[in-house]
């Protein structure tokens, strides 16, 4: 209900994958070997980017032990998200039941390894990435001649040092 006012969400790892199909309201008592049926969890990752409104940024977490960067790489373009935080859960020292942590955050850009750290710390690096996902990016703009036409754009290259045939202009 809140996603509709946010301008980001950030979505944890799913505790699990999967589910049992059917829930017992009473012990099961031991009587031999027991077969469970399971079912895959809602992927609210999914559902999120699903129901996204435009200028929605949108980052998941991916717990993984192995193929990271495969799985994670997978994730991304799967879930459509803008970014894909990849967790390492089978290292010694770091993970789930760790202090320190390590990630590899994901985008369609090269990946950002953040190596080994205290979690708090990490966390603060991860959100420092996001932070980069909405800051403005330089456009470069080549001309080569004076246009009769004059954009705001066009303005704004006026009062510039650059040379005028490639001047660099802030677009937000």
């Amino acid at each position: 209900e809140q996603m509709k006012d946010a301008t980001l969400v950030i979505k944890a790892a799913a505790v699990a994958d999967y589910r049992p199909v059917n829930v017992s309201d009473r012990k099961l008592k031991r009587s031999g070997p027991l077969t469970l049926e399971l079912a895959p969890t809602e992927d609210i990752l999914a559902e999120v980017v699903r129901r996204r409104r435009p200028g929605q940024l949108i980052v998941g977490f991916a717990a993984e032990t192995d193929n990271l960067m495969a799985n994670g790489r997978a994730k991304l373009l799967a879930k459509g998200a803008d970014a894909i935080v990849v967790n390492d859960v089978s290292g010694e020292g770091t993970g789930i039941d760790a202090d320190n942590n390590a990630a590899t955050f994901l985008t369609s850009s090269p990946a950002i390894e953040l190596h080994e750290m205290p979690k708090r710390k990490l966390a603060d690096r991860i959100l420092d990435e996001i932070l980069t996902l909405r800051r403005p990016r330089t456009l470069v703009v080549e001309s080569d001649h004076e246009s009769d036409q004059q954009t705001p754009q066009d303005e704004v290259l006026r009062h510039s040092d650059s040379s005028p045939a490639r001047r660099q202009l802030i677009v937000e």
